[in-house]
């Protein structure tokens, strides 16, 4: 059984990065935007990629954070409390913007 990625959900790439889940593409829940670390550039330039756009790339496995090396934990800088925002799927039609 297969979870789909949530935010703030750590993940190892089939690129053998390590990243964490930043936004959820509600269209295609197993392609979100994902921040990725990469000891070459500053965490605070972290580069966010968008799986959807990069078909070569997936996420091979979901990890708690303590299954991080440590540069790459410290990199990522994983929070215990994470905001979820909720988007309708689709428009309401007419009778249901009135009920």
């Amino acid at each position: 059984m297969y979870v789909q990625p949530g935010v703030g959900w750590m993940h190892h790439a089939f690129n053998d990065r390590y990243g964490v889940v930043v936004s959820v593409n509600s269209t295609r829940p197993l392609r979100p935007k994902v921040i990725v670390h990469d000891a070459r550039v500053p965490k605070d330039e972290a580069p966010v990629l968008d799986l959807e756009a990069m078909p070569s790339l997936a996420i091979r496995r979901n990890l708690k954070p303590a299954q991080l090396p440590r540069d790459a934990l410290d990199y990522l800088s994983p929070r215990k409390r994470i905001c979820y925002f909720f988007e309708r799927a689709v428009d309401p039609g007419p009778d249901e913007v009135h009920a």
